[in-house]
């Protein structure tokens, strides 16, 4: 077989590439995460769930604490119920009142609460301080559910009648 000089390169270059792969697929220390196409599983080191479409990887997330969404904001699977149940106890889901403004609720108490979930700016602050998370606004409704989840992650949801309520 008499290959002309020009179409060797390309030859060459699939034999080095395979050699590459080959050695990258042999030299995988023990700690890195491995594919078994047998039964589709894909394992990860600390105990990670690896999500991939194709030869996409889409996300990489612990599987010792399932997330989920309340209201676009990722809440701790085990805490979701109980914050839509809050939330719709403390202002019916609304975070702002038929004005535009942030929903006011306590009007006849020493402490105002706001928003979605009825925070007090006192409890606000204290909470956001204590998870280290002082960017946090009580004007935000995605920072109010985050705090909330932190909060009852955190065995402080006795601060929400309603929390009290659900949980008799």
């Amino acid at each position: 077989m008499n290959i002309p000089p020009d179409s060797k390169k390309p030859l060459v270059f699939a034999f080095l590439a395979t050699l590459l792969l080959g050695w990258l697929i042999l030299s995988v220390p023990p700690e890195s995460p491995s594919f078994n196409s047998e039964n589709a599983e894909f394992n990860a080191p600390n105990n990670e769930l690896v999500i991939i479409q194709g030869n996409a990887l889409l996300s990489i997330s612990p599987v010792a604490f399932p997330r989920t969404q309340v209201l676009g904001v990722v809440v701790a699977e085990e805490n979701k119920e109980t914050i839509e149940k809050i939330i719709f106890c403390e202002s019916s889901g609304r975070h702002y009142d038929r004005n535009g403004n942030l929903l006011v609720g306590d009007l006849n108490h020493r402490h105002q609460a706001f928003g979605i979930l009825q925070f007090q700016k006192r409890t606000f602050l204290w909470l956001a301080s204590k998870s280290e998370r002082d960017d946090l606004s009580i004007h935000n409704e995605q920072d109010q559910i985050w705090l909330f989840d932190w909060a009852i992650s955190n065995n402080f949801g006795y601060l929400w009648t309603c929390y009290n309520k659900l949980k008799k």
